[in-house]
């Protein structure tokens, strides 16, 4: 199942051109990637950013959903229950007035590996800092 993440500066950078140009007037935009990763593809280039290696298991997606109904778990590994229907609700976004309206303007959605590490890099750096924790209930 594909699962949809786009980098906030392409978010900023696509909605102010897109405001700005005659084209755009009366249309809806998807603001997403127009190429999503699998799931699978996601978890093994995350585990390949954090581990630097790839991932030998897999734990069922019925399993994790059960431990993530365990209070005592959730806080353990900092991940809400809700986590899971979010890569488990299939969807369709179609970008392609995105696509079409933002050609020629530079503006391109990354994929996921194109900005991965930077990501597990703030993870990396940030997931000490209470300032930054969601309190996982």
């Amino acid at each position: 199942m594909p699962v949809c993440l786009v980098p906030v500066d392409y978010i900023v950078k696509a909605v102010c051109f897109l405001t700005h140009i005659e084209a755009g007037e009366g249309k809806t935009y998807h603001l997403t990637d127009p190429n999503p990763f699998p799931a699978k593809e996601l978890y093994q280039e995350i585990v390949h950013h954090l581990l630097e290696k790839k991932p030998s298991w897999v734990i069922p997606t019925s399993i994790i959903s059960g431990l993530l109904s365990i209070p005592a778990f959730r806080r353990w590994v900092q991940v809400e229950k809700e986590t899971m229907a979010y890569f488990l609700c299939e969807t369709h976004h179609d970008t392609s007035n995105t696509v079409i309206d933002l050609q020629g303007s530079g503006i391109i959605c990354p994929t996921f590996d194109q900005y991965a590490e930077t990501i597990i890099t703030y993870y990396k750096q940030s997931r000490t800092d209470p300032e930054k924790a969601i309190l996982v209930r």
